[in-house]
């Protein structure tokens, strides 16, 4: 739910600021909640902080996806959205690669596990300092402002629009909810009922493909075939 939510706040703010430095912010943020995570003494701490972890992570996913995306041709989306997303089962297969063989021989146990993570975001976050702003963005800026317009106004021009949107396709967006619903419902029984098995290899080698058709099929005649071969599958 934070995570859905705070995608709103910083797709904005990435309108005002550009690509790169909100991200940054939001790699710090993640790295401070991470670390704080491997200090926690209860449940309910550990609540907390993983439901403000949400609010980064919904920053992260939109402006890391819109930066590398809007840079590349549009021949090209399709297949890179799938290398995109593939990130979350590398990130899936890293986790259990660190809990494997770190966490079991240091005696911080299980809180080493978001040590580490809090560095790799660190690291990240550095990373994106030493790269440019996309160049997608900088045209837009230069653009409007040779027009005269503010990001207030293109604020404004945003919350308008997304209001008009909202009427007129207020069926299809909670048809969207409802297909994300299903998917990570899916998603999270398919890694539930697969904790021994390569599960991250799977995953990817899903999205890939999966990416590789989008550009020569119908878009809607996509979505049912993962979710049939997904059931058939979890009947194995």
């Amino acid at each position: 739910m934070m995570l859905t939510s705070c995608q709103v706040i910083f797709g904005i703010l990435s309108d005002r600021f550009g690509r790169k430095w909100p991200l940054v912010w939001n790699l710090v943020l993640v790295a401070v909640l991470e670390l704080g995570a491997g200090f926690v003494q209860t449940f309910q701490q550990f609540l907390a902080l993983r439901s403000l972890f949400g609010i980064g992570m919904g920053g992260i996913w939109g402006l890391a996806a819109s930066t590398a995306l809007e840079n590349l041709p549009v021949e090209a989306r399709g297949i890179a959205s799938g290398v995109l997303q593939e990130g979350y089962a590398v990130g899936y297969l890293l986790a259990a690669v660190i809990n494997l063989f770190l966490v079991p021989n240091v005696s911080a146990g299980w809180r080493a596990l978001f040590w580490t993570a809090s560095g790799i975001s660190l690291f990240a976050a550095g990373v994106r300092i030493l790269l440019p702003e996309s160049e997608v963005f900088m045209r837009a800026k230069a653009a409007e402002v040779e027009r005269g317009h503010t990001t207030s106004q293109k604020t404004k021009i945003f919350l308008k629009e997304t209001k008009e949107m909202l009427k007129k396709h207020w069926l299809l967006c909670i048809y969207a909810v409802l297909l994300m619903t299903g998917k990570l419902s899916f998603i999270y029984q398919f890694f539930i009922s697969s904790l021994a098995t390569p599960v991250s290899g799977r995953t990817t080698s899903g999205s890939f493909l999966m990416s590789l058709t989008a550009d020569h099929s119908h878009y809607r005649l996509q979505l049912p075939i993962p979710w049939i071969a997904g059931q058939f599958f979890l009947m194995l």
